[in-house]
């Protein structure tokens, strides 16, 4: 069953919303009736989704929204009456997978909740290839490094010093990305 955070600011709809995400089959884990208190009901209980009830968004609840988004990620789906523009860019900026113009219906519940996940899972997959593209960037460039100060201190050419780190880190069981860190840095201590 998946799991649900609810934040709601509406003391009234709290409760009905709580049984429609049951009757969908979302468990509602915990909730929340204050923004300040969400990044640390995410962090306390991990759910699966965070459901947030707010009819105007403020400034400050985006904040929170994006400290939840930079803390411990998840999806996040937002029901509120809110149709300012710049407020759905921002909450998109903020890590929001669905937000919800002017209420849900109890039978587009699970469909929503689906949808956030999908969207969250796509969201992680593309910041772990941007790390992974962003991590191989900065690796070449101190394998660059690395066999400038090789080509210099020990007379080589370009071919000579790759070859030369490439067979180190075989032989060290490391990738040429870190024993080129460790080029550089003893480097930097011999200087």
């Amino acid at each position: 069953m998946t799991t649900a955070l609810l934040c709601s600011t509406r003391f009234m709809s709290a409760p009905t919303l709580g049984a429609d995400l049951l009757a969908a089959g979302i468990a509602v884990i915990a909730t929340v009736d204050d923004g300040s208190k969400l990044v640390q009901g995410v962090v306390r209980h991990a759910p699966d989704v965070v459901i947030c009830d707010m009819p105007q968004p403020s400034s400050a609840w985006f904040q929170t929204l994006q400290m939840v988004e930079h803390t411990m990620p998840c999806p996040l789906v937002v029901f509120t009456q809110d149709t300012d523009a710049s407020h759905i860019a921002q909450a998109a900026e903020c890590g929001v997978h669905v937000y919800v113009v002017n209420g849900y219906g109890a039978n587009r519940l699970r469909p929503l909740i689906h949808l956030a996940l999908a969207r969250f899972k796509v969201a992680q997959a593309q910041r772990q290839a941007f790390e992974d593209v962003s991590t191989r960037f900065e690796e070449r460039k101190a394998v660059d490094r690395a066999k400038g100060i090789l080509m210099r201190t020990q007379s080589l050419s370009d071919d000579d010093a790759f070859r030369i780190l490439r067979s180190a880190a075989m032989r060290s069981n490391q990738r040429m990305g870190q024993l080129s860190q460790h080029i550089i840095q003893s480097a930097q201590m011999a200087e």
